[in-house]
């Protein structure tokens, strides 16, 4: 593998995802550019390679190119192997000119010809490598010249040392050839990419590690694996490129453009299917789209060209990589790619898991783990925390590191003193407790395993909002929870909708409020055997969870470990929709903000399990307006996804555009619910198709 400390932009990470169109073709899918642009609008990528056309012979005309460039697509054109003669490269630089003046800066490159083993070249009368190379400097040179394509890149041609064709020059050491080295990294007999996509694999014409280079087709298809292969390679390969500093790699292709056992065949490359669905490889390029796009809120302050870690236990497959947000996170990913399908068998292997433990260079406030498996939300997430174990399978694991370093001591997580917490026997102060003490948990009486405390003094914390206890006002959460008011420190966990929320990203100012100052507080922590909720003033919150932040107690010398797994941490929510939901629906039972007046709601869900949950919905008072749906799973908050997936079926029934349609991949079978995100009003199942629906 290569050298895992690899440093980009998330920004730099995003602009080298490509995807592979055949705009061209109008007999298929490919004939609908409102589709093309909402599930480029999904994947989170802009980025097109496509040969060009100009209805002829039934084929698009340029409009259609010059809409997607209007909708911020931007292209590598490439010239066709039927190009023979300097005067038809002349023909279609007009044609991708006209794209570039419609959209000034919608062509980033043009390339030179496809797979000159498959599809052999003949220029100017030379055939054979001879002639690719002749075609590629006459390309090079007619680009380059024209002051309407200033800028513009020059991809080199693809096919060279395959087959029969010798290995042929690199243009780094010939010039006038090319910008870009190109390569198209298939991997072989269903193999895991990082082999393949290594430069020293796929770029044989050159030695070196510097050469700028772009790989324009490359993917799985699920003709030859399953879905989920598709989906967790492709991931990987992503990583892959990036680290191996590859500019833009472009997947093979957007979608199925024909049925399965049509005349034009269906090679199952596609990240849609050819129902216009979206694969799970699909949906998992939109979730790690979405992950790298969203920020943290209120900024980060972090070291300048991101923060220093160790990683321990990584499998022989295993490999990481650091990117750095626009606001200052850091997000580093860790994947590994064992081999997953049997060849044999034609059946997919179950990939192990390997527990790895990722050391930072300091206490960080938040680690927010994502999983683009799972969805855009973080799957776990650690307070004031430097080391963290995470399972690493088959694909990539991301860890968003933000809130700077804390200084020791000032991020505790407790029950102020004289909280009241629920036992056998019934209410006991928290201060009174101790260690072997039974309180009550949802899931009955649980011993205590430690208790930390930790004191300060008004003039030691004044100004200071990490410390500052936060108070949930009696009947703030619900009717008499808590029961009484609840005080305890801004960063500990409260239960709610099956997440631990920080007290302090609930606070409005009139049911829950950070004290301004006070003259003393005393801290005081329950460990529990696992990290579990516990009853404070009626009110579900955390016990103490482990996760490096002992030191902060000023008994923490005299903690003595009784052994055993602490098992893993309860889910914790603190960005998102999510949070966003409940943060107004605590502000509107408050009588901050007025309830939300709820819209006409018109839709179905049509598929509730056991992959994907799918559906539309619109409201009939704004139907241009897309509405944000939150995702249920066995009465757990899931996802919020909004409801502009282009539909045929939709359009065709007269709903508007078609633009209402919504699909999520589900982690695992269970009892699905979809409701409006504004107001919670419930969607209804299909109880047929779609046309009796509507």
């Amino acid at each position: 593998m290569s050298d895992p400390f690899v440093t980009l932009s998330t920004g730099n990470f995003l602009d080298e995802l490509g995807i592979n169109t055949h705009i061209p073709y109008t007999d298929g899918e490919y004939g609908s550019i409102s589709l093309v642009l909402s599930d480029l609008n999904y994947l989170g990528i802009n980025e097109i390679r496509d040969g060009i056309s100009n209805g002829a012979s039934g084929s698009a005309p340029l409009s259609h190119y010059i809409t997607l460039a209007q909708a911020g697509e931007k292209f590598t054109f490439l010239i066709g192997n039927g190009v023979t003669s300097n005067a038809d490269i002349e023909s279609v630089l007009g044609e991708i000119i006209q794209v570039e003046q419609a959209v000034p800066g919608s062509v980033i490159a043009i390339e030179g010809p496809n797979e000159i083993n498959n599809q052999p070249v003949t220029f100017n009368g030379i055939g054979g490598l001879q002639g690719a190379l002749s075609l590629q400097s006459a390309l090079y040179a007619d680009v380059k010249a024209n002051a309407a394509l200033h800028g513009v890149a020059v991809d080199y041609f693809t096919g060279y040392n395959a087959g029969t064709v010798a290995v042929g020059p690199s243009f780094s050491t010939l010039s006038g050839l090319a910008d870009y080295d190109t390569q198209h990294p298939y991997p072989n007999n269903n193999e895991a990419p990082a082999y393949w996509v290594n430069r020293s694999i796929a770029l044989s014409n050159t030695t070196s590690t510097s050469t700028p280079a772009v790989y324009t087709e490359t993917g799985y298809s699920t003709n030859n694996v399953s879905p989920y292969v598709q989906e967790v390679y492709t991931l990987d390969l992503l990583m892959d490129t990036a680290q191996q500093g590859i500019a833009h790699t472009y997947l093979y292709d957007l979608l199925d453009a024909y049925a399965p056992g049509s005349p034009q065949g269906n090679d199952g490359y596609g990240l849609f299917s050819s129902t216009g669905a979206a694969k799970p490889v699909a949906v998992g390029i939109h979730n790690l789209t979405t992950i790298l796009r969203e920020t943290v809120a209120g900024g980060a302050a972090q070291p300048a060209g991101g923060v220093g870690y160790t990683v321990q236990g990584l499998p022989a497959t295993g490999n990481s990589m650091e990117l750095i947000k626009p606001d200052g996170a850091d997000v580093i990913v860790l994947w590994a790619e064992p081999q997953l399908w049997n060849n044999t068998t034609n059946q997919q292997m179950a990939a192990p898991a390997t527990q790895v433990t990722l050391s930072l260079d300091a206490y960080y406030g938040t680690l927010s783990v994502f999983d683009p498996l799972s969805g855009t939300l973080a799957v776990n997430a650690f307070t004031d925390a430097q080391t963290v174990t995470l399972a690493l399978t088959d694909h990539p694991i991301l860890l968003e590191v933000s809130g700077g370093d804390p200084p020791p001591g000032q991020y505790a997580l407790c029950f102020a003193a004289g909280t009241a917490i629920r036992t056998p026997e019934g209410e006991c102060p928290v201060e009174a407790l101790m260690p072997g003490a039974l309180i009550m948990t949802p899931a009955g009486p649980c011993p205590i395993e430690w208790v930390g405390r930790r004191s300060y003094e008004g003039e030691q914390i004044a100004g200071n909002p990490l410390i500052l206890p936060v108070c949930i006002r009696r009947g703030a959460l619900a009717d008499n929870i808590p029961c009484r008011d609840l005080w305890i420190s801004p960063g500990h966990g409260i239960w709610i909708d099956h997440v631990l929320i920080p007290a302090w990203r609930l606070t409005n100012g009139v049911s829950i409020i950070q004290a301004e100052e006070v003259a003393r507080v005393d801290y005081i922590h329950l460990e529990l055997p696992r990290h579990a909720l516990l009853f404070a003033e009626d009110c579900l919150a955390e016990s103490y969870f482990d996760n490096g932040s002992r030191h902060i107690f000023d008994n923490a010398a005299r903690y003595r470990p009784r052994g055993g797994a602490s098992g893993p941490a309860l889910p914790r929510l603190e960005d998102g929709f999510h949070l966003q939901h409940i943060q107004r629906r605590l502000e509107v039972r408050a009588g901050k903000i007025a309830a939300p007046q709820g819209l006409g709601l018109r839709g179905y869900v049509d598929i509730p399990g056991p992959d994907i949950v799918a559906g539309w919905a619109r409201n009939e008072n704004e139907p241009d307006v897309p509405v944000c749906v939150d995702v249920l799973l066995d009465g757990a908050y899931l996802a919020t996804v909004l409801a502009n997936r282009y539909r045929a079926d939709l359009r065709a029934a007269g709903l508007g555009r078609g633009t209402h349609g919504f699909e999520l991949r589900l982690p695992r079978p269970g009892l699905v619910e979809v409701r409006r995100a504004t107001d919670q009003a419930t969607l209804p199942f299909a109880a047929a198709a779609l046309g009796a629906a509507a």
